[in-house]
């Protein structure tokens, strides 16, 4: 009997192996053609086929979301910006907008996934998953699971964001569910690698041009859509241009000619980069010009923005530049 059992044992073991192994390559294949199909400066476009595929591989995955990192400069703490997980794309959130939602990277279960750069579970459910804090969330949380999507930069690893999956059941997960999950991530790893290199100017770490183009596509859509259902900062899309004047000057006149524009250049992105929110978008739309895309904000905020925050944080920016290279030739 026992070297029956032992053979029962091992054909087990052999066809959860079999299954894990088609499970891997289904949603492999499926993640490789999302990505495929969608515009390559455009993150978000293949996220929602990304969520409803893996929520359709297993009954006990009812809601899988994707949050990524934002660097959120208007809620700091201290003098240390605050990051937060905002939701780009979801399934199974039925009664709910995910879509405004952000979590601070170091709460909750989405936080530990973030800042140990693990996998982190959470099977009671007395202590509820991470979008417990929804106000009029009925979902009755189970389990759920959060996976780091892990990117190699600069010699080390950087989450660039996290699959978040929840369950009505109690020990809903388990570690072949680890395994499966995690075997995907690391597809997702090379595109977001492969995205931030080509999505991203060089020179100021903006969004380049054709991003722009998608962006805006997708904000404008998104406007339009809350104008419709009657929401009020929802319909509502900010456009600021900042011009830089007189580059060209700086590069031909200055001792250090072009790199003192490069410089100049990076510092004005600087400061745009922590004046806006973690939901708004920076662009280097030309040689000397930054495009910025606010949604949600309304033209009588916008200029608040822009004088009381904007322009002197650019221009305490560039008065550290001075003081660091001189202004003049």
């Amino acid at each position: 009997m026992t070297s029956l059992d032992d053979s029962i044992r091992q054909l087990q073991e052999e066809l959860r192996e079999k299954d894990l192994l088609l499970q891997k390559q289904r949603l492999w294949e499926d993640i490789n053609e999302s990505f495929l199909r969608s515009d390559p400066f455009d993150e978000y476009a293949p996220c929602l086929t990304i969520v409803q595929r893996i929520q359709r591989e297993n009954p006990r995955y009812e809601r899988v979301a994707i949050l990524m990192p934002f660097h959120d400069h208007t809620r700091t703490s201290g003098q240390e910006e605050e990051t937060v997980l905002g939701v780009v794309a979801s399934a199974g959130f039925d009664a709910i907008d995910t879509r405004s939602i952000f979590f601070p990277a170091n709460e909750g279960l989405t936080g530990i996934a973030y800042e140990k750069k693990r996998i982190a579970r959470n099977s009671d459910v007395r202590r509820g998953g991470a979008f417990k804090r929804i106000p009029d969330d009925p979902f009755s949380t189970g389990s759920s699971l959060a996976i780091p999507i892990l990117s190699h930069e600069c010699n080390q690893d950087i989450v660039c964001g996290i699959v978040y999956l929840e369950s009505s059941l109690e020990q809903a997960f388990s570690p072949a569910d680890d395994e499966v999950l995690t075997y995907c991530t690391s597809r997702m790893s090379l595109w977001a690698e492969h995205l931030n290199t080509i999505s991203r100017d060089a020179l100021t770490r903006l969004y380049v041009k054709n991003k722009f183009i998608i962006d805006f596509s997708r904000y404008y859509q998104d406007a339009l859509a809350g104008k419709e259902t009657g929401g009020e900062n929802a319909a509502s899309l900010g456009l600021v241009i900042v011009d830089v004047n007189d580059l060209k000057v700086v590069n031909d006149k200055h001792r250090l000619r072009h790199i003192a524009g490069d410089l100049l250049l990076q510092h004005v992105a600087a400061g745009v980069l922590q004046t806006i929110r973690a939901t708004d978008r920076a662009y280097r739309y030309g040689g000397d010009e930054i495009t910025i895309l606010l949604p949600g904000m309304r033209s009588s905020a916008i200029s608040s923005f822009v004088a009381e925050r904007l322009v002197p944080r650019i221009e305490l920016e560039v008065a550290k530049l001075e003081q660091s290279i001189g202004s003049q030739a």
